[in-house]
């Protein structure tokens, strides 16, 4: 368990998109919200941020632990990440709500999350069109928990919305949702 939630601590300090919100009727680019994501992430207001994610993003989030919830060790793991008792709580909970509660979990329950996240640093390499209405935008990120320094370069897409860029998730964080489904799956089996 507690190398799972090292995994986490790593995936989401480097994976965490931020979308764009308009402002005053003028659309920011998709560049220039990406910019933004450093300085969201570190004041750690996971409710403001939520309102920037896009709505489909935020429905698929909890769409992906919704199965976790259903297994019979997962009330322990949702306790700390959702504050939930079970899967009849978690399935009350509104999209945006989930996201806000699993960041606050993990800032809780991993040790470095929250330090990860607000040492992150992104720089926007380009962007790039997939038609009119996404942008996948490339970044450099940088963070530091403790002594270990993690780097990587990665793509946020963003979808166009009424109100501007809105961030999507990454197939990433649908692999780490997959991995502590496995996870959990191999710890409810019995030993042989």
């Amino acid at each position: 368990m507690k190398k799972l939630m090292v995994v986490l601590t790593l995936l989401f300090a480097t994976l965490i998109t931020v979308p764009a919100m308009a402002a005053e009727g003028v659309e920011e680019s998709p560049a220039a919200v990406t910019a933004r994501l450093s300085a969201t992430l570190k004041k750690g207001d996971w409710e403001a941020y939520s309102r920037l994610m896009h709505p489909d993003a935020l429905s698929r989030l909890k769409n992906m632990f919704a199965p976790l919830a259903e297994l019979p060790d997962a009330e322990e793991v949702f306790s700390a990440l959702f504050g939930v008792k079970g899967a009849e709580e978690f399935r009350k909970l509104q999209d945006r709500e989930v996201f806000v509660r699993l960041m606050s979990g993990l800032e809780e329950s991993v040790p470095g999350f929250g330090e990860a996240v607000r040492n992150l640093e992104m720089t926007v390499i380009g962007q790039v069109p997939e038609g009119k209405e996404l942008m996948h935008v490339v970044f450099r990120s940088n963070t530091a928990v403790d002594k270990l320094t993690v780097s990587s370069t990665d793509v946020m897409t963003l979808r166009r919305t009424p109100e501007g860029w809105r961030a999507l998730l990454t197939a990433n964080i649908e692999g780490l949702a997959e991995q502590l489904l496995s996870s959990m799956d191999a710890a409810s089996e019995p030993a042989e």
